[in-house]
């Protein structure tokens, strides 16, 4: 059953399904989205809201990244080349200024998916670990205890090639000063994830309104519902602030100081002493 179940999913993912083949062949002015997010942000979950739309799919080739998207032909212009309308495009694309330019003369829909830093780092370590196939599972597989690997995974460490967390980060941060729309997944998970359904349906309305796709508050309601699915493959809790079991005072107080800076500059609080959680601005 749970394989049929994917099976129609995927159909329904990559466009396949009836309702959205006609959209290969119609002009009916839908966005070609770039789907953007941070690793381990919930580019999954971005995915889900996009497709659940009629009017919209993903693209059949694997999230673009700087170790695939040089070898297309054309890079991401040739990808651009052949999206037609509806098309989603999921990738984790750090900034670069001529990317920049490329959306903004074709006039690409783009969303920036990310997380609270702190989770991003607790999400990233578990799913190296759980992964035995990555380039640095047995790097951190041999430290003692799930503490170490996280200091790892915050401090980074050249010897080891490990990217420091403020490494992962600031590549993106550019991006906030361009048209993209930024998506928090704190704001999109809703109250199955531990966040308010009241902004997630807010955050679903933003979203549509960002690719000129306008709903109404029965769409944006039964889009927000079917959006936080455990069916994704990179699916291990997806909860918010995470962190806070993970993290003792000392990890707190180096990520502060490490990587503030970075926690700030993507709208949350880097306080040590912070017992409310991520301090965002409201949703517009």
């Amino acid at each position: 059953m749970k394989t049929l179940q994917k099976h129609a999913h995927d159909l329904k993912r990559f466009g396949f399904t009836p309702s959205k083949w006609r959209l290969r062949f119609s002009k009916d002015g839908a966005p070609v989205v770039l789907a953007n997010s941070i690793p381990k942000s919930g580019t999954h979950l971005l995915e889900s809201l996009l497709i659940s739309h009629p009017l919209l799919y993903r693209k059949l080739i694997p999230t673009q990244h700087m170790g695939n998207l040089p070898g297309r032909k054309g890079g991401l212009g040739g990808v651009l080349d052949k999206a037609g309308p509806g098309v989603v495009i999921v990738a984790h694309l750090r900034h670069q200024a001529e990317w920049e330019e490329l959306l903004r003369e074709r006039r690409i829909a783009h969303l920036l998916m990310v997380r609270d830093p702190r989770d991003v780092a607790v999400s990233g370590v578990h799913y190296i670990c759980k992964n035995k196939h990555h380039h640095l599972n047995r790097t951190f597989a041999d430290l003692p205890d799930f503490r170490a690997r996280l200091q790892l995974f915050l401090e980074g460490s050249r010897a080891k090639n490990v990217p420091s967390l403020e490494d992962r980060f600031s590549v993106y941060l550019p991006w906030l000063a361009t048209p993209c729309l930024v998506v928090r997944f704190e704001d999109l998970v809703g109250s199955g994830g531990g966040g308010d359904d009241h902004v997630q349906r807010k955050t679903v309305a933003r979203v549509f309104r960002h690719l000129n796709l306008d709903l109404s508050e029965e769409e944006v309601s039964r889009l927000a519902t079917r959006t936080f699915s455990t069916a994704s493959p990179t699916y291990r809790k997806g909860r918010i602030q995470q962190w806070r079991e993970s993290f003792d005072d000392e990890l707190k107080a180096m990520c502060h100081v490490r990587v503030g800076h970075v926690i700030e500059a993507f709208g949350y609080s880097s306080q040590v002493l912070d017992a409310t959680g991520s301090a965002r601005d409201p949703v517009t």
